[in-house]
């Protein structure tokens, strides 16, 4: 069940990043000004435990749950008010799970007691992959209140984790348990029965798009989705079918139990294997006077979760400030535009040991 840690590092091309930035002037072209561009976005959510537990095999406190997940995305490039051209990295992990089976991993990798004779449900499913590539943009004005952007990536694609564990454990005891469970996962590196294969490659590609619009001079909003029928097509790609069982049981001199697990399947490579992405949406509602402070309503969609935010957004130093409030994971987010620059943040604690949930957003640009 070494699926449900979150691990690794961000390895983005900072020299690309560094050398697009440095550009501060603006050179006149057919289409508009060229200006650089830089985006940065970072949304991780653990509910079982910490985001720092997360990354340190699940120790620490425990609250239950269905899901982790984290996305992040380092992009930079030249714009023009109408096209942008730019490089990108990102690295996502997908994890969802049954509270039975993060209760039965929380509890074995703690070495807690677990609960004698329960049976736990397995159910966990993963998707995670690293890209890197291009992505170009294109200004729509499909009305004179509604402006446009839409994109699209082309990526190549690494470090794939394809798959679901299902099946069921029993607790025999405080400190044992016998389990029977079914794996199928497609893999850059088998986590689970430490086989050696050679890393698949793999390309992808998906849209995304931009709306901002002004309904009425009280109502204004503004959306974003990425990842819009997004896919990497694999070749290659080494699989795993197979189950797993602990009945066979052996006892030591003093009569503790251990289990010599019994494995069968089929392992092999897959010529194509195809990983559907998830799309993620952001977007907002304001209502209130254009200049003045508004209320807002706030979404955000990623991986099947929705969540739902409520706050205000007023006029400060010559931009604009704005506090909402996501009551379903308990967080609070902050954020202040102005002009061509964005900044928000956003946790539920103010101590980043004691964190479940973190979002940055860092913007210089239009895209």
């Amino acid at each position: 069940m070494t699926l449900l840690t979150i691990s690794g590092r961000l390895r983005p091309p900072f020299f690309i990043f560094a050398a697009l930035t440095s550009a501060t002037t603006t050179v006149q072209a057919d289409w508009g000004d060229y200006a650089p561009y830089v985006r940065v976005e970072s949304m991780t959510y653990s509910e079982p435990v910490t985001i720092k537990s997360a990354f340190n095999e699940w120790k620490g406190d425990f609250e239950g749950g269905e899901r982790q997940w984290t996305h992040n995305t380092l992009e930079a490039g030249v714009e023009t008010a109408r096209w942008s051209l730019g490089v990108f990295y990102r690295k996502d992990y997908d994890l969802r799970f049954r509270p039975d089976t993060a209760d039965a991993y929380y509890k074995v990798q703690n070495q807690q007691d677990l609960t004698p004779g329960k049976t736990y449900l397995l159910d966990l499913r993963a998707q995670s992959f690293e890209a890197k590539g291009l992505r170009g943009t294109f200004a729509l004005r499909p009305a004179d209140s509604l402006r446009a952007r839409v994109g699209l990536s082309i990526f190549e694609a690494s470090a794939l984790i394809d798959g679901s564990i299902r099946g069921q454990g029993s607790a025999l005891t405080t400190d044992s348990y016998n389990y029977d469970a079914r794996v199928d996962y497609h893999y850059s590196e088998d986590l689970l029965f430490d086989r050696q294969v050679t890393p698949p490659s793999g390309w992808g590609a998906a849209l995304d798009l931009r709306l901002d619009g002004e309904f009425t001079p009280w109502v204004r909003g503004r959306m974003r989705v990425d990842d819009l029928f997004g896919q990497i097509w694999w070749r290659d790609t080494p699989y795993t079918r197979a189950t797993a069982s602990s009945d066979r049981e052996h006892y030591d001199a003093e009569g503790n139990v251990s289990f010599d697990p019994l494995i069968s399947g089929f392992e092999g490579v897959d010529r194509h294997h195809t990983q559907t992405l998830s799309p993620r949406l952001s977007g907002s509602l304001d209502f209130g006077p254009k200049d003045g402070t508004d209320g807002v309503l706030g979404i955000q969609h990623q991986y099947d979760q929705t969540l739902l935010g409520v706050g205000f957004a007023s006029t400060f130093l010559s931009g604009a400030f704005r506090l909402l409030v996501w009551p379903e994971i308990h967080t609070l987010s902050l954020g202040y535009a102005k002009g061509r620059y964005l900044l928000e943040l956003a946790t539920d604690s103010l101590s980043p040991s004691e964190a479940r949930s973190f979002w940055l957003r860092l913007r210089m640009g239009q895209v």
